[in-house]
């Protein structure tokens, strides 16, 4: 099964694919101010639900962007963690790829090998001491 995770907007959403990804099952959530709060509670859920536990996991997908700087650090962060944790592949997503079918193509992987980075909308504004 493969974990799909997309916080990019204010609307997040987790999938569940089978191994030829197809679409299992989907939630989506409204992730505004609680989106660290509720987004493993939701995946653990989702996961509940459909009777999976997290070591049936053979990947996890992450949108990396571009988004909301807070949403994409909290929903990468959580996909590193899991698939770090699970010792499985990662497969970085971006707005311009259909979802299913790089799921499709980047399930070859058998183990964690680096985490995925987030893309931006902006730079990063650092401010400086005073």
């Amino acid at each position: 099964m493969i974990l799909y995770i997309n916080t990019k907007e204010k609307i997040s959403e987790i999938k569940l694919y089978d191994g030829r990804a197809k679409l299992v099952d989907e939630a989506s959530f409204d992730g505004s101010f609680i989106l660290s709060e509720e987004l493993a509670q939701r995946i653990e859920g989702l996961l509940i639900d459909n009777k999976i536990s997290k070591q049936d996991l053979t990947h996890i997908a992450i949108n990396a962007g571009p988004g909301s700087y807070t949403g994409l650090r909290i929903g990468i962060t959580t996909a590193n963690f899991m698939a770090f944790g699970l010792n499985i592949p990662i497969i970085k997503i971006t707005d311009e790829d259909n979802v299913e079918k790089v799921i499709k193509i980047k399930t070859t992987k058998e183990k964690f090998i680096n985490p995925v980075m987030p893309i931006y909308l902006n730079p990063p504004h650092i401010t400086k001491k005073k």
